[in-house]
């Protein structure tokens, strides 16, 4: 293995797994963060985001797409 590549393992072997989640890392965002598919499908979010688009509703499909998340938005007199 090169050196270069040694020193890649010793960083990721040394940090702790938390600098490299991806729920951790949306949760450290102060506003409301969000990733989408490419089918427009909400895959991950931060809880700002779920939090001013009202999603904890139960009543909200199990997938929930953009065109969701932007009528839910035009109601919600937070925004």
């Amino acid at each position: 293995m090169s050196q270069v590549g040694n020193t890649i393992m010793a960083f990721n072997t040394d940090k702790s797994d938390d600098l490299f989640d991806v729920q951790c890392i949306l949760n450290s965002f102060p506003n409301g963060v969000a990733l989408f598919d490419k089918n427009l499908h909400l895959v991950n979010s931060n809880p700002e985001f779920l939090k001013v688009f009202n999603l904890n509703n139960p009543a909200l499909p199990s997938e929930v797409k953009i065109d969701d998340i932007l009528t839910l938005s035009l109601n919600n007199k937070d925004l």
